[in-house]
């Protein structure tokens, strides 16, 4: 496709693996340095559009004083809530875009738009519709997979170019393997890596970045570890020559867990279920919590609060973690938000004819888990004064310290549950354990409606609790009456 003098983007095509967020990272790095950032959205699953141009119209007024005191004008508060992404971009930024002064170009960076599975063609259509009135010193860089990018790339603005696997290739992955296994101040390569072995890693690669990347990680771990050495490593992944990424990842975690142990296993599944379908990203204590949550009620009827002693960095889940260093992010740190490297380990996950034992199963279920953890996080946690306020009297702005306050009585695994677990629920689309879910939701509603208030009253998002109410509310209706034991609570369940 030749390129249209009126171009405003730059469409990045490549298969998965080839280095296309690679290169959009090292844009947003360049850009930052010199000033030239204008925003970096980076899709992944369960992301969608809704937030795009409000991201784009925040980072533009850190850049721009005019553009943000344009921005502040507009009084209409139904601009933070609105799902039309037409609206957004016209009140957002296509109408404040004239108090933009000469700041020289802008980058636009957008990574994984194939991620984007909801309202992808919408927002295309809604740029292709609005593009003529952005000022021509923005410009959009793109990266996706090419079959998720067929209507962007018939739009005229849009210049496209596929990043294809040559000699090229190969060299730049070798150089990347260099750097990865050397000292980062001697230079010197890992003990027993010579050229050979790097050449044999490039090799392997194939043209994928992903690949070596994963086994450059998975060496400097067991470097790290010291459970076993890197050459061993090094044996396992490499030396049988390349098999492609499903292979890798199948070595790797053949490695961590033995099919034998099914305690394990099915705690792998459960841990890839919960990050993979998580409505915002998880921290690894986050997860550790809901994993001691779980525990916690299998082990007792009455349910203990969460504390230090069940929230720890210590357990099952964290084990599983710790060897999974290669595929996710954020598994050393206590607070480092977990999620896939690379979005063909997902969709490796997601795929039994691929993955076959580590295969992560249907959706519905996995939301059904995230709903009944959500529920027993919040029966232990909520309580009367949730911030532990010295007076109700007082304005919270009028609150010493309030932000810290609150921040030390609401756990984020806490406040994940007390904002998603209505959609946890509406996804889990009640199959058989919809009466264990059922009965939870019921004795919620009696003892801790009031407490989920407050803390998201707490956390400034009360926008989720009419959302939430109503939700339950039509819920409810379609239930065939409570189980058994919970027929006895005398509850009334109104609504004006």
């Amino acid at each position: 496709m030749e390129e249209h003098p009126d171009s405003q983007a730059f469409l990045l095509l490549g298969k998965a693996g080839v280095g296309k967020s690679a290169i959009a990272h090292r844009i947003v790095q360049e850009a930052k340095q010199q000033g030239r950032l204008g925003a970096f959205f980076c899709f992944s699953a369960g992301i969608g559009p809704g937030n795009f141009f409000r991201t784009i119209a925040r980072r533009l007024a850190d850049l721009e004083p005019a553009y943000a005191s344009a921005l502040m004008a507009d009084t209409d508060s139904t601009l933070k809530t609105t799902s039309s992404l037409t609206r957004q971009l016209q009140d957002l930024l296509t109408k404040p875009f004239k108090t933009l002064s000469g700041l020289g170009p802008i980058a636009l960076v957008v990574d994984a738009l194939d991620e984007c599975a909801v309202d992808r063609d919408e927002l295309i259509r809604c740029l292709h519709e609005n593009i003529h009135l952005f000022p021509k010193n923005i410009r959009f860089f793109i990266t996706s997979r090419p079959s998720e990018a067929q209507l962007l790339r018939r739009c005229p603005w849009v210049y496209t170019h596929n990043l294809e696997v040559d000699e090229s290739t190969r060299s730049d992955i070798y150089r990347f393997v260099e750097t990865k296994l050397a000292d980062p101040i001697t230079k010197e390569w890992l003990r027993g890596f010579d050229e050979l072995k790097l050449d044999a890693i490039a090799d392997a690669a194939e043209g994928l970045f992903q690949y070596a990347a994963v086994v450059c990680k998975e060496i400097m771990d067991a470097e790290a570890r010291r459970e076993k050495s890197p050459l061993q490593v090094y044996t396992r992944l490499v030396q049988s020559g390349s098999q492609g990424l499903d292979a890798l990842y199948l070595a790797i975690l053949n490695n961590a867990f033995a099919v034998s142990d099914s305690a394990r296993l099915q705690a792998f599944h459960r841990l890839m279920g919960w990050i993979l379908h998580a409505q915002d990203h998880l921290s690894k204590q986050m997860l550790v919590d809901f994993e001691s949550v779980q525990m916690a009620d299998k082990m007792s009827d009455v349910e203990p609060a969460l504390s230090e002693e069940t929230s720890t960095d210590y357990g099952l889940i964290a084990s599983i973690l710790h060897y999974l260093g290669a595929l996710l992010s954020g598994t050393e740190e206590r607070e480092g938000k977990v999620f896939p490297l690379h979005s063909s380990f997902r969709d490796f996950l997601l795929d039994k004819s691929r993955s076959a034992q580590f295969h992560i199963g249907l959706e519905p279920a996995h939301h059904i888990s995230f709903t009944i953890t959500c529920l027993q996080v919040m029966q232990q946690g909520l309580h009367f004064n949730m911030a532990s306020l010295e007076s109700s009297y007082l304005l919270n702005s009028d609150v010493p310290d309030f932000g810290e306050q609150v921040k030390a009585g609401v756990s984020q695994t806490l406040t994940y549950a007390c904002l998603y677990w209505t959609e946890h629920l509406k996804r889990s689309e009640m199959t058989e354990a919809d009466i264990h879910i059922r009965g939870k939701v019921w004795l919620f509603t009696l003892g801790y409606i009031a407490f989920w208030l407050e803390v998201l009253a707490l956390k400034r998002r009360t926008d989720c609790a009419e959302k939430s109410m109503h939700f339950i509310f039509q819920w409810s209706k379609v239930s065939q009456g409570l189980p058994g034991k919970y027929q006895n609570k005398n509850l009334i369940f109104t609504r004006n």
